[in-house]
């Protein structure tokens, strides 16, 4: 299995082949992120629990795309990140 940082150069390379970033700035593609967020929030409205785990995967991996094309217009290694992140985290939460 790819690591997080494998995929986000494949994102970055679907997107550049496209070209379909050229032209957005970050706010743009946060506020993608959001509403791809949004939207997957909008499965459990009223309580309700998605009985197709295929369509919550869908919607999971177009926030984690948003999220990447978000981490490359601002040339962040998401998966380096990441790991630090746990890594602060680990430290934090480890405190009595």
């Amino acid at each position: 299995m790819p690591d997080i940082s494998e995929i986000q150069s494949e994102v970055l390379a679907v997107t550049t082949v496209r070209g379909s970033d050229e032209e957005l700035k970050p706010r743009d593609l946060a506020i993608g992120a959001s509403v791809e967020v949004a939207e997957l929030l909008d499965l459990y409205k009223w309580g309700a629990e998605p009985a197709d785990k295929e369509v919550v995967g869908n919607e999971l991996a177009d926030v984690a795309i948003y999220v990447m094309r978000l981490a490359n217009a601002l040339d962040i290694d998401l998966g380096a990140e990441v790991q630090r992140k746990l890594g602060v985290n680990a430290e934090e939460y480890s405190k009595p």
